[in-house]
């Protein structure tokens, strides 16, 4: 049995796999830059059918000899990007290449270049070849001359560290608050395109964030919005459900002096209420009788506080006098399209219908009120 530590001054017998065996041990197996800056892909200055790769670091993961390659690009390269007559869109992806049959030179410089691998016109960016890391993809149209920041996708991600490793203290997935530092950058913030952080709260409390993460503020619908239906792109409120409700739902009646022709109040007193919801309309009226209140000749006839539909009779309660209802006058009552009020009531085996008048179906006077709930449905 031997016990030793893979790479130390005075050794020997070392090997590149002792050097970048950290690397291996700590990272999770997948490629990626150090730093967010490191190896941006960007449009050269001036423009040209060409691009700049900054200086960075970069660990490339080699699967067939499973281990890493640490490269380092000290200069900024200029890459060409060649011309595209073909009639359709060309993606070209701009790679680090690792070639691992390289005899190396002194540097080992030879080894890690930065390349451009030419797409298909019209069949989508190309497959990253093997040892290959890919930096962006760079979309040149049909007879472009030039291409430019827009023409550039950003396709590189930062390392990530092998699932239970600690770094200060910190395991990764088992993370707390307090032991996390956040930061403004939002390179890893999520996109239509990838998965990520939440974007930074916009400290608006009326703000929500939309399907491709903005914070946006939402409006309001209103009644008039809820009535015609139209609006799709504002949120409800219970205010807003109640107000696009004629009388609104759980309100208060609404109190009207009632209007009753044939009706002379004299020193009696007259009442109504009624609540509308939707169609339905619920109306009550109480009329006490003085000395001198009279029904006239012609009968009674009520204004309802809401149009009635055209043909709809509107159906009422009962009547009675005094405080306590007389079993023999008590009828139902009807109201024609035209307001006119009749009370029905039985003679022998028949149903008849009069219009209520001062002698039917009892004669009115003193001390004797006339009490209406009345339903029915709105024009």
């Amino acid at each position: 049995m031997s016990h030793y530590v893979s790479l130390i001054n005075g050794m020997s017998n070392a090997q590149a796999d002792d050097l970048m065996s950290f690397a291996t041990d700590l990272l999770d197996g997948s490629s990626g830059i150090v730093a967010s800056t490191d190896y941006a892909v960007a449009q050269s200055s001036p423009v040209a059918m060409s691009v700049t790769v900054g200086t960075g670091k970069a660990y490339i993961y080699i699967s067939s000899l499973a281990s890493y390659y640490r490269t380092i690009l000290d200069a900024a390269a200029t890459l060409s990007i060649a011309a595209n007559s073909s009639g359709s869109t060309r993606i070209d992806t701009i790679c680090i290449k690792i070639d691992t049959g390289a005899t190396p030179d002194a540097n080992a410089s030879n080894v890690a270049t930065v390349v451009v691998v030419q797409g298909t016109p019209g069949a989508g960016a190309p497959a990253t070849p093997a040892n290959h890391y890919k930096l962006a993809e760079v979309t040149v149209a049909n007879g472009a001359v030039s291409i430019v920041t827009a023409n550039i996708a950003d396709s590189r991600v930062q390392l990530n560290i092998r699932t239970g490793t600690k770094v200060g203290g910190v395991t990764p997935g088992a993370a707390t608050d307090a032991a996390i530092t956040f930061t403004d950058v939002t390179t890893n913030n999520a996109s239509t395109s990838k998965h990520g952080f939440l974007k930074k709260l916009s400290n608006v409390a009326t703000e929500f964030m939309n399907g491709v993460g903005n914070w946006v503020s939402l409006v309001a619908a209103v009644a008039a919005d809820i009535v015609t239906g139209t609006d799709t792109a504002k949120y409800l409120t219970s205010k807003a459900l109640a107000d696009a409700t004629v009388g609104k739902l759980g309100a208060a009646w609404t109190a009207f002096d009632p209007t009753i022709t044939g009706l002379t109040i004299g020193s009696g007193t007259k009442a109504g209420a009624y609540v509308q919801i939707g169609k339905l309309v619920i109306c009550r009226v109480n009329v006490a009788f003085a000395a001198n209140t009279t029904i006239g000749g012609s009968g009674l006839t009520l204004t309802l506080p809401v149009a009635v539909k055209s043909g709809a009779y509107a159906q009422y309660s009962s009547i009675g006098t005094g405080g306590a209802f007389q079993g023999a006058y008590v009828h139902a009552i009807v109201v024609n399209p035209g307001g006119a009020i009749y009370a029905l009531g039985v003679s022998g085996t028949v149903i008849i219908s009069n219009l209520l008048s001062s002698t039917y179906p009892f004669t009115w006077g003193n001390g004797h009120t006339l009490q209406l709930q009345i339903t029915y449905e709105a024009n």
